[in-house]
């Protein structure tokens, strides 16, 4: 039998959730940006939870992703599935915190009136 492929719909849901979480970051921290540093507002440390969460899940999505296949593949075809799971979830992960972060920075620049 062929060796079994990593499917990409778990780090696809993975990257919809980040950027679920980077369109409501924006939305609800942009609502106040203007009266109050990022910091000090209410949903503040929610937004800063949320991102921690999902850049923990990462590698737990990774290396639940490499076990299922570990056990569905035979002897002689399990090679490379941890590889291609871990840098596909590196790579979501590094996408959603980098649209996180930046989505904080451009606010409070916005905020500072540093763009528009």
């Amino acid at each position: 039998p062929d060796s079994p492929k990593v499917p990409w719909w778990p780090f696809l849901v993975l990257l919809a959730t980040w950027l679920g979480v980077v369109t409501g970051s924006f939305f609800t921290l942009s609502y106040e940006s203007a009266a109050a540093p990022l910091i000090q507002q209410e949903a503040y440390p929610y937004v800063i939870l949320a991102g921690l969460v999902l850049a923990i899940l990462g590698p737990i999505v990774s290396l639940t992703v490499w076990f299922i296949m570990w056990l569905r593949a035979g002897k002689g075809h399990r090679e490379g599935l941890l590889t291609v799971s871990l840098v596909r979830g590196a790579g979501v992960t590094l996408l959603g915190v980098l649209a996180w972060w930046g989505t904080i920075v451009a606010l409070d620049a916005m905020r500072l009136g540093l763009i528009g």
